[in-house]
Order: C-alpha cells, then sequence, then structure tokens
C-alpha cells in the first residue's frame, strides 16, 4: 500500500511530493515480486511456512521499508490518506519478526490493531462487583449492528484519537477522521438510547498527538472553515500555534507545553458542547491505551463512576 501511496502522491503533484517517488531498479522489482506471490494471499499458507520463506518475506518488506522515499510517503499520511499510525514500530523490526522462532514481546502484542466488527462481551468482576463491557465497532457499516441494543446502559466509554485530528476515514478518505468523531459522538451521546447513561470520554493516543503538534503541525488543519469545520474555530488569541523556540531548551519545552495544553483542551471541548442532555458530566481522560501503569489508573476511576451511577439509579445516593 505505501508503495502505491508514493506512486500516486507523486504522480499527482510532483513537485509538492517529489521526495515520495520511488525510482525503480532490480532490487525493489525482486522484493515486490516476491511479497505479490499468489499464494501468500492463501490464508492456510501461512501456517507451513518455512525458516527460509520467512526470512526472505522479511528480508523484501524490510528493503522496501527502508526507502527514504516509502518513509516519507508513511509521513505524509494523515489528511492525505489513511494508514495504520503503528506500522513503523513493526516495520522497523521486520526482519526479527520473521524470524522462524521469535515470540511476540508484551510491547508487540499491545501496540497490534484489531477493528472490532460486529459485538465483543466481557465480564469481570472486581471487589464483588461485576462489570460487564460491550465491545462494539465504531465503523459507519458497524454502528447500525449495536446501537438500538443498549437501552439504559450504567455507562457509554467513548474511545477516540487525539491525533485523528489530522487524519481521514479508512472508509472516505474525503473526510476528516476527526469530524467524523464528534458527529458520532454528538448521535450517541443525544441517542433516546443512552439518555439515562454515564459517559466517559477517552481522547486516546496523547503520545501521537503530541508527536504532531511537536511537528508543527496545527489544529487549523482540522479546524476551520477552509476544511469543511462549521464549528468553533481554531485561531487567534487562546489558539496558539507551536513554532520551535530556536537555541533556548527551556523556553521550546514552555511554549511547546502552553500550545499542547491549549489544543487538547480546545478537542475536549468540541465533543463535550455537542452533549444535549441536561445535568450530565461528561467524564474526560487523555489517554495513551499503551501506557499500562496511566490505564490502570483511569478504569479505577471509570470503575467508580459505574458504581456511583447505579447506586444514584437506586436511590442510595443523590
Amino acid at each position: 500500500l505505501l508503495l502505491k501511496k508514493s506512486q500516486e502522491l507523486s504522480d499527482n503533484n510532483p513537485k509538492q511530493h517529489a521526495a515520495c517517488f520511488v525510482a525503480m531498479n532490480e532490487d525493489i522489482i525482486n522484493a515486490v515480486r516476491e511479497l505479490a506471490k499468489p499464494e501468500y494471499g492463501e490464508e492456510s499458507y501461512f501456517a507451513e511456512l518455512s525458516k527460509d520463506t520467512l526470512s526472505t518475506i522479511g528480508t523484501s518488506i524490510d528493503s522496501l521499508w527502508r526507502l527514504q522515499a516509502i518513509r516519507e510517503t508513511f509521513h505524509r499520511r494523515g489528511s492525505l490518506y489513511c494508514y495504520p499510525d503503528n506500522m513503523d514500530y513493526y516495520f522497523d523490526k521486520i526482519c526479527e519478526l520473521f524470524q522462524y522462532d521469535y515470540r511476540m514481546t508484551f510491547e508487540d502484542k499491545i501496540k497490534v490493531r484489531i477493528k472490532t466488527t460486529g459485538m465483543q462481551y466481557y465480564s469481570y468482576e472486581i471487589k464483588e462487583n461485576e462489570f460487564v463491557i460491550y465491545d462494539v465497532g465504531g465503523q459507519r457499516n458497524e454502528r447500525k449492528k449495536w446501537i438500538h441494543q443498549f437501552a439504559e446502559v450504567a455507562a457509554v466509554i467513548f474511545v477516540t484519537a487525539l491525533n485523528h485530528y489530522n487524519a481521514v476515514l479508512f472508509e472516505d478518505e474525503r473526510k476528516n477522521a476527526m469530524h467524523e468523531a464528534i458527529e458520532l459522538f454528538e448521535n450517541i451521546a443525544n441517542s433516546r438510547w443512552f439518555k439515562k447513561s454515564e459517559f466517559i470520554l477517552f481522547l486516546n493516543k496523547d503520545d501521537l498527538f503530541r508527536d504532531k503538534l511537536r511537528r508543527e503541525i496545527p489544529l487549523s488543519v482540522c479546524f476551520t472553515a477552509d476544511v469543511g469545520w462549521h464549528g468553533q474555530q481554531w485561531g487567534g488569541d487562546g489558539c496558539p500555534d507551536y513554532a520551535p523556540v530556536e537555541n533556548n531548551d527551556v523556553a521550546d519545552s514552555d511554549e511547546y507545553m502552553r500550545c499542547y495544553e491549549a489544543a487538547k483542551h480546545f478537542i475536549k471541548e468540541r465533543f463535550t458542547e455537542v452533549n444535549e442532555v441536561p445535568d450530565r458530566l461528561i467524564f474526560t481522560h487523555f489517554i495513551c491505551a499503551t501506557d499500562t501503569d496511566t490505564i490502570q489508573k483511569v478504569f479505577w476511576d471509570v470503575q467508580n463512576t459505574v458504581i456511583r451511577s447505579n447506586l444514584r439509579k437506586g436511590g442510595l445516593i443523590v
């Protein structure tokens, strides 16, 4: 996909995306031919791969990933095209991953992204309290399968990615991903099915959000009329765009944190302001889901929120 995107970008705008152009040579062609073998597309084939075949596949992927044009293409994802955020982690260690006797590390596992399809059910008992969690798909074609099935659930946990202010949908690369998330949150928060439910908003991928701000990608790529946003605009007083402070690390760090705090709270407000249910509080957490220590603390807060909600509904507290 990255090779295809590199060609599309350089063809569509040779001047702007000249760095994405891949000058084909025999080594690149051989790597592509290796990875394009039709048997690799058969689901049952990978159970039979030999040590040498695995090594060849890993080496072929690695040779393409090492191309500067491919890396440039990867870094230009966001508003141009949709591509998983975490793939650079795996590409950087692809030869290691394709070793015959490789065993996944904990970090390998928590960085895996699996699209939720249908409805997944999990049940936990914590301190004699049973928590039932339903994990549902947020993609457009998944929503109609579940939205009517949760009348009067204790709480809705809405997870969205902060860094998606500079991203497009997988289903529609013309649509900004954060615009879509805010619209979906508005739809769910004000749905008749969830009028009595607590709402917990997880603004995830804080680490990738910080990285994009550090790379001077402003919120104006998402929250201005020029890109189809009709709510409060990003710009002017209180909406600082980060620009590095040269030759002064302390001042630069202070300026970055000022811009970061303003940006994340601006995004939070765009979500919480669409709630139309009187007296409802939106419990908001800025998180990085791969930071297990932080997630553990956040889920203690979530559990307390759910317990308080049930006690309130039972008339035990006001």
